[in-house]
Formats: structure tokens, sequence, C-alpha cells
């Protein structure tokens, strides 16, 4: 937007305008960049929703849950692949270790079997994360929430 873009005076009831403080700064905008987005989003809302407005708002509850859920998914799963790449470190250097009277070989053995247990645990986990994730973008892009 420059200054050249018309300008106008509105009247707001005070508790509409804090809603609106309120989501231009959760979504870290302007005032003004705020209620743009928010009358664009109207005009560009499916001819089916503007005539159902509810329904357009359920629509965007839905998108906005859906992001939530995404970024928790992705969370996990980072988490998980994370302790994963440490359980392989570990196995690795496991393996690599010659026996010692303290640390024999069926030590050695029932740790890596333990290790090895446990990192196919968290596969076990990460692999849906990930699909879950990559079916959330696919609803997501789609738009098709509803």
């Amino acid at each position: 937007m420059s200054r050249e873009d018309a300008q106008m005076k509105i009247r707001l009831p005070a508790e509409l305008k804090a809603g609106i403080d309120e989501a231009a700064s959760a979504n870290k905008r302007t005032l003004n960049a705020e209620i743009v987005a928010r009358l664009q989003a109207s005009f560009d809302a499916p001819a089916a929703l503007a005539v159902r407005p509810d329904a357009y708002i359920i629509s965007r509850l839905l998108d906005e849950q859906l992001r939530s859920r995404l970024q928790e998914v992705r969370s996990r799963a980072a988490f998980y692949k994370f302790e994963a790449d440490g359980l392989d470190y570990e196995i690795k250097e496991l393996e690599r270790q010659q026996p010692t009277p303290e640390n024999g070989k069926a030590a050695i053995a029932e740790r890596l079997a333990l290790l090895r247990r446990k990192r196919k645990s968290l596969s076990a986990m990460i692999d849906p994360l990930l699909a879950e994730g990559e079916r959330i973008d696919q609803q997501l892009e789609s738009g098709q929430n509803l």
C-alpha cells in the first residue's frame, strides 16, 4: 500500500477497535494492514461462504486449528528425530567399542539391544507424525477444511 491509496475515516465501537488492535498485534501487522487483510479476505471468500458467513468463520477457525496442529506435529517429529539421531550415534559408538573386563561382550550386546528397541520405538512414532503432517499440508493447500 502507498500513501496514494484511498483513505477514509470510520467509526467503530470501542470493543471492535480493541479486538482489531489485539488481532493486529497477534498477527504482527499494523492496525491498517489488519483491517485491509480482513476486508480483503471477506471479498476473497467463495460465493457459497459469502451467503453463509458463519460457514466462512468456521472455515477460518478450522484453518487456524489445522495450522496449530501442523506446527505441533512438526515440532514433535523434529524432537523425536533429534532423539533418534542421538540413539543412532550412541549405537554406532557402542558397536565400535571393544569389550573390556568391566564392559564385556554380553553387556555391550544387552545395551545395543536396548538402544535398538528405543530407536525402533521412536521410528514408529516419527513416521505417523510425518504422514499426519503431509495430510494436514494437503488439506490446507486444498482449502477444504469443512
